[in-house]
């Protein structure tokens, strides 16, 4: 290996280990000159978190989700879970706007319902501890919670009623 000097994209100069055949040696100083220092680079990860921490807190709080409580690291790690969760549940009810019986008003309920949910856990520990375990805990809850929405509850059962009249 050869050491010598190289400027990377950042404009930071730093000692590389470079290797011994002169193509290579060549090559990777080229490659090196586009990328970022390790400091740059690990700055660049730190504010690329932050950004995103502020987003999901932003988004939380438009969505009416509860703030979440620990330490501030497993609080920043929860946000992100949750975040990713919800996404997922919207997504979810986004495709399920082409089915027949799917109105708005019951899509917004049954959203309405995954929130409230979600709002059980104000804990960071338990969205870290149960990152395996969400889909099904959720759907469960959010059962729960459908289930006690009288509106969806009557759309349930008219539907149900419709298609019993319609197989005599």
């Amino acid at each position: 290996m050869i050491r010598n000097y190289v400027q990377y994209r950042c404009g930071h100069t730093k000692w590389v280990a470079l290797p011994r055949i002169k193509a290579e040696r060549k090559q990777k100083e080229e490659w090196l000159v586009t990328q970022l220092c390790a400091d740059c680079q690990r700055q660049r990860q730190r504010d690329l978190r932050v950004r995103q921490t502020i987003k999901d807190l932003e988004d939380a709080r438009r969505r009416g989700l509860v703030e979440l409580r620990g330490s501030e690291t497993m609080i920043v790690w929860a946000l992100r879970i949750r975040a990713e969760c919800l996404a997922e549940i919207e997504l979810r009810f986004a495709q399920r706007r082409t089915l027949p019986d799917a109105t708005d008003e019951v899509l917004h309920r049954g959203l309405a319902a995954c929130i409230r949910a979600i709002n059980r856990y104000a804990e960071a520990s338990w969205w870290i501890d149960h990152l395996n375990e969400l889909p099904q805990i959720l759907t469960l809850d959010y059962m729960r919670e459908l289930v006690s929405d009288p509106y969806v509850v009557g759309r349930l059962q008219s539907s149900r009623l419709e298609k019993r009249q319609g197989n005599l």
